[in-house]
């Protein structure tokens, strides 16, 4: 018994890669927008650049967590729609982090950052 695969067209490949290209440009820019702003930040939250810094280890601590939470479940749950979610997400934390009262939220936003990043990147 034969299974046929129905070929892709030429539109419908070139839309999915560009929303490909265009998701790990955010991804991307999610990671590399902090560091130009640290010094803003640092004067934003009266503290110094070794304190606030530390959010660079909370970013890449969640990042683990969200990759092998993300990991199991992708096994359960429609993995576009959750990457979809994730990428909304991590959007609207990148988003958020200028707007930030505190450095505690901006810690909790470096983590919902690296969070969804993780899960994404799996």
């Amino acid at each position: 018994m034969e299974t046929q695969v129905k070929e892709i067209s030429l539109k419908m490949k070139r839309v999915t890669s560009i929303a490909i290209w265009l998701s790990y440009f955010s991804y991307g820019m999610t990671y590399s927008f902090l560091s130009p702003a640290l010094v803003e930040l640092k004067n934003k939250y009266e503290t110094t650049i070794d304190e606030i810094s530390g959010v660079f280890t909370v970013i890449l601590l969640a990042f683990l967590v969200g990759a092998l939470t993300c990991g199991i479940l992708f096994n359960y749950f429609n993995r576009q729609l959750m990457v979809v979610g994730l990428l909304y997400i991590m959007a609207t934390g990148v988003l958020a982090v200028p707007h930030l009262p505190t450095q505690t939220l901006f810690f909790v936003a470096g983590g919902v950052i690296g969070f969804t990043a993780g899960g994404f990147d799996t």
